[in-house]
């Protein structure tokens, strides 16, 4: 069982899934394939052009358009230093993704709670239709971590009574809150990585400069034009030869295949770093709603109860009693989670029942 939402999911192992097979792609491109090809003298040998490619990788080259002359100035040339390291960069952005999640283990084993044996309860353990003795078993384990539940609010209650705030009995929502926050903040780091490589001025000043509501349509397509320097098809490199007194300096032509699937790639990237932006902010914002107001979610532990049959006298103000001064929020977040990847709501239930 997992200790987090679908959303938690998408970011930590779907997205790390996607950019490490973006950096197997570019890899075997790069170091498998050939990245660069330049178009040498008629006089060069097989092994100069061989040479020529691999110092134009190495010392990188610039985009000059075909249109514009040569800058003489090489502080005037755009240089693109970046590509051969865009593998590593996909390696540091899966790792980013999968960080909070790492974050949110090393914390809870440092407050003391083993959320991950709460909610690794085997359900199908937990089976109405089987023996008694069967059952049993089960119940008995779930009073386990029941105990262990309130062997925790027990510690929290204990230690909180030194301060006129508790800032303790919400700590493991404060936590889970935190992780999602981290996520989207994460999430909005990544597009701006993105943006930076691919994307011409989507945050830039252009919206500032033309911050009136009259601006026409082909403005505000300029926003999303990519930008050819950043990954150009066709650029430039010089580099000297050096034969026995002489220097030779030349400069070639090169293509680089290479950028082609760093661009598609990114352009992937985007798109999927936006969806992913608007998943993580909704889930935060339902996430906080649920826990900042313990009391909307008194109706579904008061149906949970009485489903159980085991109330003759089960009032709303009852119910409403025991999730606002016993469960919490972080009772409320334990809850949660343990129906999030339980397949058996009963289990729910018969926590419930037994922590009443």
């Amino acid at each position: 069982a997992n200790i987090d939402d679908g959303i938690d999911r998408l970011n930590r192992y779907y997205t790390c899934c996607i950019l490490l097979a973006a950096t197997t792609i570019v890899s075997l491109k790069q170091y498998a394939g050939s990245p660069i090809d330049c178009w040498c003298p008629g006089n060069f040998a097989p092994s100069h052009v061989d040479y020529a490619n691999s110092i134009c990788w190495v010392n990188g080259t610039y985009f000059a358009p075909f249109e514009e002359a040569i800058p003489r100035d090489i502080k005037l040339r755009s240089f693109v230093l970046y590509y051969q390291w865009i593998p590593f960069l996909l390696v540091g952005q899966a790792v980013t993704f999968f960080s909070p999640y790492i974050l949110w283990q090393f914390c809870l084993k440092n407050l003391g709670i083993n959320l991950f044996a709460i909610v690794n309860v085997k359900d199908d353990n937990f089976d109405y239709h089987r023996s008694e003795k069967e059952r049993s078993t089960a119940a008995s384990y779930c009073k386990q971590i029941v105990g262990y539940l309130k062997r925790c609010y027990r510690w929290l209650v204990r230690c909180s009574r030194c301060f006129i705030i508790n800032p303790l009995s919400d700590k493991l929502s404060f936590l889970y809150l935190t992780t999602k926050l981290i996520y989207l903040c994460n999430v909005m780091l990544n597009i701006v990585i993105v943006d930076s490589l691919l994307v011409k001025k989507l945050f830039s000043s252009t919206f500032s400069n033309h911050s009136k509501i009259n601006f026409n349509i082909n403005e505000f397509s300029d926003v999303f034009q990519l930008d050819p320097s950043r990954f150009p098809k066709v650029t430039l490199c010089d580099f000297l030869i050096r034969q026995q007194i002489n220097v030779h300096r030349y400069t070639v032509q090169c293509v680089l295949p290479i950028n082609l699937i760093n661009e598609k790639v990114f352009i992937f990237l985007l798109a999927w770093f936006f969806f992913l932006f608007s998943l993580t902010t909704t889930n935060f914002l339902n996430w906080l709603a649920r826990l900042w107001f313990v009391f909307c979610q008194a109706n579904s532990i008061h149906q949970r109860l009485k489903s159980a049959d085991r109330f003759n006298n089960l009032s709303r103000q009852m119910t409403s009693k025991f999730v606002r001064d016993y469960l919490k929020r972080d009772g409320l977040l334990v809850m949660d989670l343990i129906s999030l990847n339980a397949n058996d709501q009963d289990l729910v239930t018969e926590i419930l029942f037994h922590l009443w």
